[in-house]
């Protein structure tokens, strides 16, 4: 019986290529360019996720720590509540700064995408210039 053999599907693409008779180095420009975005893209991401585990992780700690200072046992319904209030307001007062940090990520994130967008315009731009300036009209 016969093994069937896996489609290799860059062996396909080349012999097509080839068979039409098409500079391939465009193609590989291209891809090749696309590849590097991306990955600068997915490093500004997995940059802006791991600093978002990072503040993640700090605020638990703290409101576990807190939660650990308020587990005591009280004589009395009063001590309870003063200690559910002393951690309430504790929570209530580091919630703005935890927020604003959680914001600057995301506004760093922001910008490394639009900086980077900016110097892919810059560089298609750049590229395009010449071909554009060679280029016959009607052909």
């Amino acid at each position: 019986m016969a093994k069937a053999r896996a489609f290799d599907f860059a062996q396909t693409t080349e012999k097509l290529l080839g068979a039409l008779n098409v500079d391939t180095k465009a193609y590989e420009d291209v891809l090749k360019n696309a590849a590097e975005f991306n990955t600068k893209l997915g490093k500004v991401a997995v940059d802006a996720a791991r600093k978002n585990a990072e503040l993640t992780n700090a605020w638990t700690q703290d409101v576990l720590a807190r939660f650990d200072n308020a587990n005591t046992a009280c004589g009395n319904p009063v001590e309870y509540a003063a200690v559910a209030s002393e951690f309430a307001t504790a929570e209530a007062r580091a919630l703005p700064e935890r927020l604003a940090q959680f914001a600057e990520v995301a506004k760093t994130a922001q910008l490394n995408t639009v900086d980077l967008l900016i110097s892919a315009g810059k560089t298609v731009q750049e590229k395009a210039a010449p071909v554009a300036a060679t280029a016959k009209p009607g052909k």
